[in-house]
């Protein structure tokens, strides 16, 4: 089935075969939604379906530059969200056995990477079981999950497996969609794929600069450097010697090139070293991007800023845990409500330890300020819910 077709409309036969199936491009692959977007404006003739199929064959193909999977900003919003998720304590206790620290933590680190995360749903000696799902295309008329079907690929060590899904058999979370591609989440850097591309550009343009030769130079009058050798007797070579010591040393002709024995330049025989010298511009479009990345991602950039106050790192994790935190978790309970029928939760509880200090003030100066003790408790947190 061409592209283009599949885009016009649904298969048609409920009961036909499924088609080929059609690749839809990872984030890792594709350009941002507003990149796309910029080429359907752009587009100047052709009908509409020509100009979304050229963007999306544009996007599958890896144009649109660079982007912030391979960039530690990235990683550490990555892991703060897959950390968090894989500590909080699932409810109810049934379902402790599928949703495991590990499927939890990987759920997150799909959903903030790539803005989506698949999982085939099994049912084994009575207990749901996730396997995780490496690629997955999806299939299926309209925007109700339900109807959607999956050919998902299942990876092993020696081989892989694809089967096709119903859309109640696999756990689909999304971190965003676009109205147009409800079946594909959008990570949160897609939304700012100009800031995650400079931040992308930005490391690689340092890892260009660290990865530079790096070594010494050492000057040489003009007939040592022909002679490579030190005196008129035939004495050890030069870089014999420095093959000897180990270093890592090229020898270039003397500034002043002129004979031995007459006037040289005051650079001869200083070594001189070569190697990454980043300029510091980079580095603070590095750590600017970087931080960018992380607002995107909905992490204030307190928590991974080595000069932030305790006071202001336990507020930026307040806001955090409040917010960002708990709204993503609630799209996968709601995911999960969805497919496995059951109201989960993820308590988070355990994560509160840093603000017991500020919870117990509070407590305190509500109940001298006259309310009650169980009033005072609850609207301070000092006590569980």
């Amino acid at each position: 089935m061409a592209l283009s077709d599949w885009l016009r409309g649904p298969m048609d036969g409920a009961d036909a075969a499924p088609a080929a199936p059609v690749t839809i491009p990872a984030p890792e692959d594709s350009a941002s939604v507003d990149a796309i977007a910029g080429e359907l404006r752009s587009a100047g003739e052709g009908g509409y379906t020509d100009s979304i199929t050229a963007a999306f064959e544009s996007a599958a193909e890896g144009a649109g530059g660079r982007n912030p999977l391979r960039t530690a900003a990235l990683e550490a919003a990555v892991s703060l969200y897959a950390s968090c998720l894989a500590a909080a304590v699932v409810e109810p206790a049934s379902m402790r056995d599928a949703l495991t620290a590990p499927v939890r933590a990987l759920l997150a680190r799909n959903l903030v990477r790539r803005g989506e995360s698949f999982h085939a749903i099994r049912v084994r000696r009575g207990r749901v079981v996730l396997e995780p799902i490496g690629y997955a295309t999806v299939h299926g008329a309209g925007p109700d999950p339900m109807r959607w079907r999956y050919e998902a690929t299942l990876y092993g060590p020696t081989d892989s497996v694809s089967q096709w899904l119903a859309g109640a058999a696999v756990l689909h979370p999304r971190w965003s969609v676009d109205a147009s591609r409800p079946w594909q989440g959008v990570a949160p850097w897609a939304w700012a794929g100009d800031t995650g591309g400079a931040s992308g550009g930005a490391e690689a343009m340092l890892q260009r600069e660290t990865g530079a030769t790096t070594g010494y130079v050492v000057p040489l009058p003009h007939g040592v450097l022909n002679s490579g050798q030190i005196g008129d007797s035939g004495g050890v070579s030069i870089r014999e010697a420095m093959r000897l010591l180990g270093g890592r040393t090229a020898f270039m002709p003397s500034a002043k090139n002129v004979e031995l024995g007459a006037a040289r330049s005051q650079e001869d025989w200083q070594q001189k070293r070569l190697g990454a010298a980043p300029a510091e511009t980079l580095l603070r479009l590095r750590s600017d991007a970087g931080m960018a990345v992380l607002a995107a991602c909905g992490v204030p950039s307190a928590l991974v800023d080595p000069g932030a106050d305790g006071a202001g790192s336990r507020e930026a994790w307040r806001r955090f845990a409040a917010g960002p935190l708990r709204g993503f978790a609630a799209l996968i309970e709601h995911e999960c409500a969805l497919k496995l029928d059951v109201d989960v939760q993820f308590d988070f509880e355990v994560l509160r330890a840093h603000d017991v200090v500020a919870r117990a003030t509070a407590f305190r100066r509500m109940v001298e300020g006259g309310m009650d003790l169980p009033a005072a408790a609850a609207a301070s947190g000092v006590l569980a819910e």
